[in-house]
């Protein structure tokens, strides 16, 4: 499994857990076709436990649903130069949330 970066989310019930989108949706460049939701079984979140090194298999709720807001947007505007080169003139990641539903609940979430 490749690594993803570790992201911060809030319980909202216990089982479903909303996240920033710029965490789940992987991609490079500012070609936003090029983007894509990574796969919920690539993802896991780690819950009641306070530092990841004391960490134990008990704290990790795999993923089975990934919703992206249906507005997010990486980049607002793009141009291109006279080398054919596209750049950002205004980076933006609106709509920057996501909801990650877990196969089993957290206990203690509420």
């Amino acid at each position: 499994m490749a690594e993803f970066p570790l992201c911060g989310g809030t319980m909202l019930t216990e089982q479903w857990v909303l996240t920033a989108a710029h965490c789940v949706v992987m991609g490079q460049g500012t070609n936003e076709a090029t983007y894509y939701v990574t796969p919920p079984g690539e993802l896991s979140v780690n819950a009641n436990v306070y530092e990841l090194n004391s960490a134990g298999l008990d704290n990790f709720y795999p993923v089975s649903h990934v919703v992206v807001h249906p507005d997010y947007t990486r980049i607002s505007k793009a141009e291109t130069d006279s080398n054919g080169n596209v750049k950002p003139i205004q980076t933006g990641l609106d709509s920057d949330i996501a909801l990650l539903y877990l196969t089993r609940p957290v206990a203690n979430a509420s």
